[in-house]
C-alpha cells in the first residue's frame, strides 16, 4: 500500500492476499443498504485515483489490474427525479445493481463501470471506456459508450487480420 484509501460511510472493505493499492483511491459507502461491501481478491492491483461508490456490492476477483483514475459504482448516487434530488432522497433500492470484475480482468486508465456491469474473466476494458453492459470473458471493450471488439484477448491482432482478408 502506497497510502491508505480514503474511506467514507459504513462500507466494509475486504482485501485478499498480496493486493497492491497504488497512490490514494476512495471507497465510499452509500446509505441505501446496511453494510455495503467492497471485496478485492488475491494479487489484484488498484491504481491511484480510483473511485469506488458502493451501495450494496462491488467485487473484484483475483489477479485483476485496475489502472489509475477508474470509476466504479453500483448505483447512480442520486435519483433521476429532480424533486427527489433536490429533497436529498436516496436512490431506490431496486436501482442499486452490484458490479463484478472477474479474475484476470484488466481495466485501462480512466475506465468507468456503471451499475450492474460484470466484467468477465480475462476481459480487457480500454482506457477511458464507459461500460454500460456486461463484457463477456476474454472480450475487449473500448469507447464511450463501450463496445466490444470483434477479436478477443486470446487472438493475436495479426491472426485476426489474416482471417478477415
Amino acid at each position: 500500500m502506497d497510502s491508505l484509501p480514503y474511506i467514507t460511510g459504513t462500507v466494509k472493505v475486504y482485501l485478499g492476499d498480496d493486493v497492491r493499492l497504488s497512490g490514494v483511491s476512495s471507497i465510499s459507502g452509500g446509505r441505501i443498504f446496511p453494510e455495503p461491501e467492497f471485496r478485492v481478491g488475491n494479487r489484484s492491483f488498484i491504481g491511484s485515483g480510483c473511485v469506488f461508490s458502493v451501495a450494496k456490492s462491488i467485487t473484484v476477483g483475483d489477479d485483476v489490474l485496475i489502472a489509475g483514475g477508474c470509476s466504479i459504482s453500483d448505483y447512480s448516487g442520486h435519483p433521476l427525479d429532480p424533486e427527489k434530488r433536490i429533497a436529498g432522497v436516496q436512490v431506490d433500492p431496486e436501482d442499486v445493481r452490484p458490479v463484478r470484475i472477474e479474475n484476470k480482468a484488466w481495466l485501462g486508465r480512466g475506465a468507468t463501470l456503471l451499475p450492474g456491469v460484470t466484467i468477465g474473466e480475462g476481459a480487457v476494458v480500454g482506457a477511458a471506456a464507459v461500460v454500460t453492459k456486461d463484457v463477456p470473458p476474454g472480450c475487449i471493450c473500448v469507447g464511450n459508450p463501450g463496445r466490444l471488439l470483434s477479436r478477443t484477448v486470446y487472438e493475436t491482432k495479426h491472426k485476426h487480420m489474416v482471417e478477415n482478408i
